[in-house]
């Protein structure tokens, strides 16, 4: 059995993945909603202190790896290895055991420090420099052909690309260092426990990359479809889940937030701007209408249009 107490991540960091709905906390555990008897009132307790779970309604239990594998259909050897990419920017846990440096020490403590935001240009150069070295996959480009209904000309002027294999999660940022790109400060980089710049790809997070840029036309963020959603429930087939997610890094060390910006695709000079919401969507529709499209990233994100307009 492994020494789960030192883990850099506890049973409710999985919980919080699983997207578990919490009812009530004591002092050394929580009460969420158990998947899979389906009960809605907090039967199943997380222990923190030992990372196990039971549910006091249908009885099933075991430990955090376990909990994770139950619902994602994965055996706890492929538990470990998503949870690494996911949590731990895809460091080993398998055989060993991780110990808690500085750097880790921070996170536990759940005071992350982030870095001071880079400036506009700097984001620019970095994210736009780090889209030049990404290439699409055929699945993804025939999903934008034949689904989307986008040329292969108009994905190259949006700019989309495929996200990079997580195992390159190091190289991509030295790479742009070595350019002379800024990384500190930038969405979507952070420092991991061992003092390495890391890009926050992950296999969970797989999927197609959509620039946004801001009103001044410069590279402010990205989003990423992905390939598989985010589901509250993975065995109801109704629930479409999370499909978009910031290219962010807002809870890691050193890491930055993406924030929600206002996103232009078409002439910034325009006296005539349709507004709709997702990326993409303001993507194809200037592709399709030749309009000049502002996109907000959910529907109740509206602060940046202001602005915008301005």
């Amino acid at each position: 059995m492994d020494c789960l107490d030192d883990y850099p991540f506890n049973i409710l960091d999985i919980a919080n993945i699983l997207r578990l709905t919490v009812r009530r906390a004591v002092a050394d555990s929580v009460y969420v909603d158990c998947p899979f008897c389906q009960k809605k009132k907090g039967k199943l307790n997380l222990n923190l202190t030992r990372n196990v779970w039971r549910c006091n309604r249908c009885g099933k239990s075991g430990y955090m790896f376990e909990l994770y594998a139950e619902l994602r259909g994965v055996t706890v050897s492929e538990a470990k290895l998503e949870l690494a990419a996911i949590l731990c920017g895809g460091e080993d846990l398998l055989g060993t055991t991780p110990t808690i440096p500085a750097v880790e020490a921070k996170k536990s403590s759940h005071v992350v420090e982030l870095s001071t935001r880079a400036s506009p240009e700097e984001i620019d150069h970095t994210m736009g420099e780090m889209m030049n070295l990404l290439s699409l996959t055929a699945a993804h480009r025939e999903h934008l052909n034949k689904v989307r209904g986008l040329s292969d000309d108009e994905i190259r002027i949006l700019g989309l690309k495929s996200t990079p294999s997580y195992k390159l999660r190091h190289a991509l940022p030295s790479k742009l260092l070595a350019m002379g790109c800024t990384v500190a400060g930038v969405p979507g980089f952070y420092m991991d426990k061992y003092g390495k710049w890391t890009a926050n790809f992950t296999s969970w997070t797989a999927g197609i990359l959509i620039p946004v840029h801001s009103v001044d036309g410069l590279f402010c963020g990205a989003q990423i479809r992905l390939d598989n959603p985010i589901r509250d429930n993975p065995d109801d087939l109704e629930d479409e889940g999370t499909k978009y997610i910031w290219f962010s890094t807002s809870g890691k060390y050193l890491g930055a937030s993406s924030g929600s910006p206002v996103n232009l695709v078409g002439d910034s000079r325009a006296h005539t701007v349709y507004v709709t919401e997702g990326a993409l969507k303001a993507g194809i529709t200037h592709c399709l209408t030749n309009r000049t499209v502002l996109s907000i990233q959910g529907a109740n994100n509206l602060g940046g249009l202001k602005y915008a307009f301005q």
